[in-house]
This record gives C-alpha cells, structure tokens and sequence, in this order.
C-alpha cells in the first residue's frame, strides 16, 4: 500500500489512474483525472493530500483519493472552536467544486477486499494523520460502501451520520423519436410550444465552441458566465469566488481537448441567450451549470435549450442525462422516476481524541436539537434552535445551475 502526501507521487499515477477509473465500477466524471489533477493544483493551499494506491505486481489495482482538510461547521456554539480544529478526512476536491458520484477506485470484481485494505490501513499506519472521516455523496449501491462500514465497525471506528441525497437522472434512448415519444403529451406539446416561439423571434440553433466560426473555447465560458449570472443574479453561489472561475476555466480547456466537456450556447440570431456547462464520461452526460436570458424566462427558454441539447445528446450515443442532486423542480420534470441514492457518511478515528470529543459533541448538539429544545416553551425554542445542522453537502444546493 502507497501513501501519496506529495505533488511528484501523484503525478506519477497519471498515466494509470483513468485506466483504473475505466475498469472500476465508479466511472464518475469527477473521479476522472482531469478533474482531480486540476481541482488539486488550484485548492492545495487549503488541504494535505493522502491518496492511498494498491499495486500488484506492478499493477494498480486501487486508488482511494483522500485529503485531509478543515471541513464545515456541524457543531455551533462554544463547540464549533473545536470543530475548526478537527482534521476532516475528505474525498479529494470534496466541497469547493461540489464534486458527486464520488468513490474508491478499485478494479471491478475486487472491491470489498481492497477496500477493506484501504480501511485497515487508515485505521494502522496513518492513524495519526486524521480524526473524521467526513465522504460526501457516494453512490448507495456503491460495492464499496458496505465493506468500508463494516471495516469502520470492526475498527472500532463510530458512525456518527449516514444520510441519503436524491440523484435524478434520465435514460436516454437510441433516437429522439424515442425520446420526445416517451414523454407525456402535455410535456410535448408545451415544449414543442415555447421551442415555435422562440423560433417565430429569430433563427435558433446550438452553437459550440468553433474557432473557425468566431466560438473559441474562451468566448463560449465567458458567455456562459454571463448567462449563468444572468439567471442567478444575486442568488448565484456558484462563479463568483475567483478561485473557482479559474479552476473550471481551466478544467474547461483541458476536459474540452479531450472531448469530456458539453459547453454549448443557444443562439437568437447568433446573441447567446442560453448556456449549459456540463460533462461528458462513461457514456452519459453531468449536469453541472448553466444559465439563460432573463428577457426570455416567459418562453421557459432553459427548458426549451435543455431539451435540444437532450437532443444532442441523444444523437452522440449517450445513454443518461445525470442531473446530479438539488431540489430544483426541472430535475423531477425531466428525469421523471429516474433517481439513484448518494450518501453522506461521517465516522470518528477511534485512535483520535479530536475525533472522539468531536463526536461526543455532535452527539450531545443532536440531543439537544432533538430532544431537549423541542420541550421548551415556543419562545425559548426560537432563541435556542441551533438551526440547520446538515447544510446541503454538494450539487446545485451550492453552485447554482
């Protein structure tokens, strides 16, 4: 087993990590490694890598992308001292970028056993290095998450909160026949309404990024971001940290090169009225963000764009549209039934005393929050409610889309 802390030993997975990433079953945009690589060299300055990675006879067979790093405030009043000293073991790029579908790596087949690996390590040589383990939306019928409870429980570790997150997706079929046939009348017939209308103002259509035809990469981000601002406004949680903007400018540019980006605008008479930002890996399409014209909002112009660039979809071979989490009501419109589970999952270093008192703390704030404020006159209630103790942990509860 390999511990990675340092920049030069990372890079050295390279040239194997989305190898692995194609033979596990994660398959995860945000496992890839143009993301992590990228995320890391903009975000290094706030967390301490712990990569962990299994070889066998020179093969790598696992990868488990850790950090380590301060986390959110669960606990407040005089406690959250102690929670903003606590070290966080966190999947890698977890938070800032709101990373999901996240996981161990681990070659198809062999999960359980190098997961349990993975776990005992922690739990061994680098028990010092951590005090909770805090990982953010894994996929529930991961094959990893199961053996790494169990391997938790069997090191003495306590699991302080599992907590499911709805995923909607939509499967997409071989045409867009298929597609649109699919859908309920009443759907068909106000989409197909608003996308007349739009076209009764001027000629639509999808623009990509074309340098030939005066798009370059760089003019359709920009454009994005002001659509993505256009919508949100002073709402907009997402592209407004300078940080951020550049880490997906450049994760743009390198993902782009490699055909694993969907940035593309709708045009009214070549002005950009519509943006969408998402990626493209395993086959299927990540929602991520995006934004629209406020002019046109009458016209539900983000729905009339979602469903040609659906379209688009279809017509590459993709076979999913992954809206990633967030209570957003378009979601549920256009994946319909089509959810999968994410779960959170927090657990305390039993070799730790941060990670016990933190615990302990956490234990005490749910009693408190539960059980005791509850059977207090109203007007205490109020002034003593500690307030929301699991914000939205990632998806478009943060950045909006």
């Amino acid at each position: 087993m390999l511990t990675i802390r340092r920049v030069k030993e990372l890079t050295e997975l390279e040239p194997r990590w989305n190898a692995l990433l194609a033979r596990s079953s994660a398959r995860s945009f945000f496992l890839s490694w143009e993301w992590l690589s990228t995320w890391w060299r903009h975000y290094r300055t706030d967390f301490e890598l712990l990569v962990l990675a299994a070889e066998e006879e020179g093969e790598l067979v696992g990868i488990a992308p850790f950090m380590v790093g301060g986390g959110i405030d669960h606990l407040t009043g005089p406690a959250r001292r102690l929670s903003e000293q606590v070290r966080f073991l966190k999947f890698l790029s977890q938070g800032p970028a709101y990373p999901e579908h996240m996981d161990l790596i681990c070659q198809r087949g062999r999960e359980a056993e190098l997961t349990d690996a993975f776990a005992r390590h922690l739990l061994g040589e680098e028990r010092w290095a951590w005090d909770i383990l805090s990982l953010d939306l894994q996929p529930a019928d991961s094959p990893c998450r199961i053996p790494l409870l169990r391997a938790l429980e069997r090191g003495r570790a306590r699991v302080l909160a599992s907590v499911e997150n709805g995923s909607p997706f939509l499967a997409l079929p071989a045409t867009s026949e298929a597609f649109w046939e699919s859908r309920s009348t009443s759907f068909r017939k106000k989409w197909r309404y608003n996308d007349r209308a739009l076209a009764k103002l001027g000629s639509v259509k999808l623009q990509f990024p074309d340098e030939a035809a005066g798009w370059p990469l760089e003019r359709v981000f920009d454009e994005m971001l002001k659509l993505n601002d256009a919508r949100w406004g002073d709402r907009n949680q997402s592209f407004i940290e300078p940080r951020f903007v550049a880490f997906h400018r450049e994760l743009c540019r390198v993902a782009h090169s490699k055909g694993m980006v969907l940035l593309c605008l709708l045009t009214l008479d070549e002005k950009p009225v519509a943006a969408r930002y998402d990626f493209i890996y395993g086959g299927k399409a990540w929602s991520y963000q995006g934004g629209w014209s406020q002019e046109l909002a009458k016209l539900s112009v983000g729905n009339t764009f979602l469903g040609r660039v659906i379209e688009h979809c279809v017509s590459q071979g993709l076979g999913e549209y992954d809206f990633l989490t967030g209570e957003h009501a378009y979601k549920r419109h256009w994946a319909g039934e089509g959810e999968r589970a994410l779960v959170n999952l927090v657990a305390n270093n039993p070799f730790a005393v941060r990670g016990w008192l933190y615990a302990a703390a956490r234990v005490a704030q749910g009693v408190v929050r539960d059980r005791i404020i509850p059977s207090l006159p109203e007007a205490l209630r109020a002034r003593l409610s500690p307030g929301d103790e699991h914000p939205a942990p990632s998806g478009e509860g943060q950045p909006a889309q």
